[in-house]
């Protein structure tokens, strides 16, 4: 029971304003990493607005997509979709999860950029498929010091015109409410039973955090990237600033009353002062700007930004690097990326762990025990001459075949295809070669009679 004195209730006040503060710069974050990851130009003039002086729109603004690219550049474990086994054979599940290896491209992009975005796992009935949705700003609640969520709340904006409600699961519940966390009525025209019972017993979101969690729940995404952009898009707009006012002499004119003339300048105009000539100075400032320097410094935090996240950049065409170069360049990629397949690999552990509970519930579909999952490997582009000599080197020692050179050249193509283009290939190969071997030749032609 809470004690009835002013003390108290101004300390539970003071911690409710400070959560809300929290929730709010939480929101506030997560808001402009996605406005810089996919955002319009004029989301984003708001976080350089702090920096400048516009007066009549003097400054034309530049934007850079430096944020989704990095983002796209480090997100490699799903750019191949995994292969899903079992310890028995169960071929019916690649049915089953419909879109999830792209949902799952586009969940591993928001966890390197927001940090620990949520999907929601669910049974699309009308395809007969497990369904998937990425909630990127949602409210986690704890029981004590447990770190995992024991229930989540997350907005459901259902037009301009109406309030914002939140969406509530524990493992007991499940309700649309208002703001002021009170269930709505007519639960079901938004897909929930009137009991508001959750019929899983479990939270039916899987929480895909970018990096092992210790004491907080949260981590901070791409808090670097989005910053960096930050400051790039400045110094491009500084840029154009300086490229506008910077090539050519600003005109100026000096002397006695003059505060009230009005003046108007440009390439087609002549300045006309009124005075005595001998008490007007009219002359020019240079503006010059050191463009180059400008750019170079703009280079500088482009690169040291990719560097931070393990990503070689090259300004300039210096040949076609090597397949072992490549690799070379990219080693730290290459380790951040097996961190992150580790990462991965507890994410479709516990995405799975969900789907076996609704696929029961709501299919009546008992999914096997474990699932075992294999994720492709990054590749890099390597020179045709390396690409021929590495196989070559490997049929020469049985390590691989004809058939899986085809199969990586057109993956999705069928097995039995590729082994019936193969027997052609050497079914022509073989008339070719008996075509071109020189005929025998008779017994008058050795002896030169016609």
């Amino acid at each position: 029971m809470i004690p009835e004195n002013k003390g108290w209730r101004a300390i539970v006040e003071s911690i409710i304003t400070q959560m809300e503060s929290e929730r709010q710069a939480r929101y506030n974050d997560l808001l402009k990493k996605i406005h810089y990851y996919e955002g319009t130009a004029k989301q984003r003039e708001q976080y350089l607005l702090p920096y400048l002086r516009i007066s009549g729109g003097d400054i034309p603004f530049t934007f850079t997509n430096l944020t989704k690219k990095i983002i796209r550049r480090i997100s490699n474990v799903y750019r191949k979709a995994p292969t899903r086994t079992f310890d028995k054979d169960y071929p019916k599940y690649p049915d089953l999860i419909g879109n999830k290896n792209i949902i799952m491209k586009q969940a591993e992009r928001m966890a390197h950029l927001l940090g620990v975005p949520a999907l929601r796992v669910y049974w699309d009935y009308d395809r007969k498929t497990f369904g998937y949705k990425i909630i990127r700003y949602y409210e986690p609640l704890f029981d004590k010091d447990v770190i995992t969520p024991v229930a989540i709340m997350y907005p459901l904006n259902t037009g301009t015109d109406k309030p914002e409600y939140w969406v509530y699961w524990d493992n007991e519940s499940h309700y649309v409410m208002n703001e002021r966390g009170i269930p709505v009525k007519n639960q079901e025209e938004f897909g929930v039973n009137p009991e508001m019972v959750n019929p899983y017993g479990i939270l039916p979101f899987a929480f895909l955090h970018e990096e092992e969690i210790y004491e907080n729940f949260f981590t901070s995404g791409a808090d670097d990237v989005v910053e960096a952009n930050n400051k790039i898009d400045l110094a491009l707009t500084n840029l154009n600033y300086g490229i506008r006012y910077g090539t050519f002499k600003q005109p100026y004119a000096k002397g006695e009353n003059l505060q009230n003339i009005k003046v108007e300048v440009g390439y087609n105009k002549i300045m006309m002062l009124q005075g005595d000539p001998s008490r007007i100075d009219v002359g020019v400032i240079d503006l010059n700007a050191n463009i180059e320097s400008i750019i170079n410094g703009i280079k500088f935090q482009i690169q040291l930004i990719e560097r931070n996240n393990d990503l070689s950049i090259n300004w300039g065409i210096e040949g076609a690097p090597s397949g072992f170069s490549l690799v070379v360049q990219n080693i730290d990629l290459l380790s951040a990326w097996e961190d992150d397949v580790d990462q991965c690999r507890e994410w479709e552990a516990d995405i799975y762990e969900i789907e076996k509970v609704i696929a029961k519930v709501d299919a009546g579909i008992s999914l096997p025990e474990r699932m075992n999952v294999d994720f492709a490997e990054v590749s890099f582009p390597i020179d045709p001459a390396e690409e021929r000599a590495q196989w070559e080197w490997e049929w020469q020692h049985g390590l691989s075949s004809k058939i899986d050179y085809l199969k990586q050249k057109s993956p999705d193509t069928p097995e039995d295809e590729l082994r019936k283009r193969l027997e052609e290939n050497a079914k022509l190969k073989s008339e070719i070669a008996t075509l071109e071997k020189p005929r025998p030749l008779s017994f008058a032609e050795r002896l030169g009679v016609e």
